[in-house]
């Protein structure tokens, strides 16, 4: 029979056993406690909470990635928790434009989990800054961020207007706008002015005094104006409303000159009709009329009726070559729009919206709503033509300047001859092109030169020595040598006496012994030695 008090008993812990378990427990609770505190900041993957409110950015003005940003924007970072604001200054909100950190005020806000860095001067436009909050910003606890937060944004972009010259006439229409927007500027010629047209980068944009496009970036655009000269009259001509199109042809002409208007209506718009102090002249798009004074035209536009669609169609860029088909149709209408590239370009597609419809020329499609198109063009490549060039005989030096180049390079072949040859002349196809070296010439086609050598005939030429005084010692190293065979005079002074130098028709060559050198040349040197004094003992 089983004493079940007795199993009982020895299963039960001893009192030693009691203790060590007491004690363990003691360790373990504070283990636990430690690792709950070591990994308070650590995050909680099912409720996306931060256990213990480990500092991290929650939100960001502009947010990560924001385009379009104002250049007076006031920058800030908005915590989870309070934070200790002695820890967030311009070394851990730090703002840069490239690598470039951009000086600024931080403070603090009313909120303690907000902080605002405000720049020192404006933005600059159209730029990309990256905003950093490091590890060295911690809360109230004390407690540091785990990593650094980094966001960037892009700030929007600007368009810049100049008169040349300034007292030619006024521009409007400058500012900053939405990347992709459509911008509309207006150049308005001062009394005795005429407009020519819009530059960027000194390169003609618009001939149009009303000028529309798509902010891509920066711009800075020059509206160029010219005074009228005497005898010559004034030819002006603006659209309505200032969106609805652009007008060419405005200038000064000459009294009997004959002059054309062209108007080009923009996206959504049709040409109306020309009007002159109020009074129609005509509606056609196009004008011809000769100057017998002053005139002043406005291309009036309308929005384009539902029942039928525009077609705008522009180059890029502008010089690269023109285009045809734009124009307004009835809807369904079978449009076919081509694009002549001009010299030194080459076509290259039909974009809308920046996607490639076709890079076919030309291009035919069915209207069936406004479509702005794009014919792109690009500088045509440049031939590249191959220069070789060969050394004859081989052993006889060595040329540089061969390769691949672009036609209308200058190249330069320089040849090298190696020791015992001298240079001869470059050939072509076995006719003499240059006995110089360097040969430049600017490359128009495919060339094979050949660089050839000629070897130099041996000579033997004398090393003479002798020494001075005849007994302080016994040089070497004289004798006969081939030509370039290199040479070595070695002074070996006789006891009592040092040497001094080598001199050569009583200029001194040298200090040293030995002495070395190619020889090319007869030469006669002398050893020069010194008698070394006597040494004089003490009495």
């Amino acid at each position: 029979m089983i004493n079940k008090s007795t199993t009982l008993s020895n299963n039960a812990p001893s009192h030693k056993s009691r203790g060590y378990l007491k004690k363990l427990s003691i360790f373990s609770i504070f283990g636990l406690m430690l690792f709950a505190f070591m990994a308070g900041c650590k995050k909680d993957d099912f409720t996306g909470e931060i256990i213990g409110k480990c500092p991290v950015v929650v939100s960001t003005v502009p947010l990560d990635l924001a385009v379009d940003v104002n250049l007076n924007q006031v920058i800030s970072a908005t915590f989870n928790t309070d934070m200790d604001a002695t820890t967030i200054t311009s070394s851990t909100f730090i703002v840069k434009q490239g690598n470039a950190q951009i000086s600024g005020v931080v403070a603090p806000t009313a909120d303690a989990k907000t902080f605002t860095f405000t720049p020192s001067t404006p933005l600059d436009p159209f730029i990309k800054y990256t905003g950093t909050i490091t590890t060295g910003a911690k809360d109230t606890l004390r407690t540091a961020m785990e990593n650094d937060y980094v966001w960037t944004f892009t700030t929007i972009p600007q368009v810049t207007l100049s008169a040349a010259p300034v007292i030619g006439g006024t521009t409007t229409g400058a500012g900053n706008f939405a990347q992709g927007s459509t911008v509309t500027v207006v150049a308005t010629p001062n009394p005795g002015y005429v407009f020519i047209n819009w530059t960027k980068g000194g390169v003609i944009a618009s001939t149009s005094a009303s000028y529309p496009f798509v902010m891509n970036g920066n711009i800075a655009l020059v509206a160029n104006f010219e005074i009228v000269p005497i005898n010559m009259f004034a030819v002006n001509v603006s659209s309505s409303p200032v969106a609805g199109g652009t007008t060419t042809g405005g200038g000064s002409y000459n009294a009997g000159e004959s002059v054309t208007l062209t108007a080009t209506p923009s996206a959504g718009y049709v040409f109306t009709n020309y009007t002159e102090g109020g009074v129609f002249v005509s509606s056609s798009r196009s004008i011809q009329f000769f100057v017998t004074g002053n005139r002043t035209f406005v291309a009036n536009f309308s929005l384009t009726p539902t029942a039928s669609f525009t077609l705008n169609v522009t180059a890029n860029p502008i010089v690269g070559g023109t285009t045809t088909g734009q124009g307004s149709y009835p809807s369904g209408t079978s449009v076919a729009v081509t694009a002549t590239p001009r010299a030194g370009y080459v076509f290259t597609n039909f974009t809308e919206n920046g996607t490639v419809v076709s890079t076919t020329s030309p291009y035919n499609l069915v209207l069936n709503g406004n479509r702005t198109l794009v014919a792109n063009f690009s500088l045509a490549p440049i031939p590249r033509f191959t220069v070789a060039v060969t050394s004859n005989p081989v052993a006889g030096g060595d040329v540089t300047g061969d390769g691949t180049f672009e036609t209308g390079t200058q190249v330069r072949l320089i040849a090298t001859a190696r020791p015992g040859y001298t240079f001869t002349n470059f050939t072509e196809n076995g006719t003499i092109v240059s006995t110089q070296s360097p040969y430049n010439f600017i490359l128009t086609g495919n060339r094979t030169f050949v660089a050839n050598f000629t070897i130099v005939p041996i000579s033997n030429f004398t090393v003479n020595i002798s020494a001075n005084p005849l007994i302080g010692g016994l040089p070497s190293g004289g004798g006969s040598y081939q030509s370039g065979s290199p040479v070595s005079l070695i002074a070996n002074p006789n006891p009592g006496y040092t040497f001094t130098n080598f001199t050569e028709n009583g200029a001194i060559v040298s200090s040293n012994s030995p002495f070395n050198f190619n020889i090319t040349s007869n030469r006669t040197f002398v050893a020069n030695y010194a008698l070394i004094p006597p040494v004089v003992l003490p009495a």
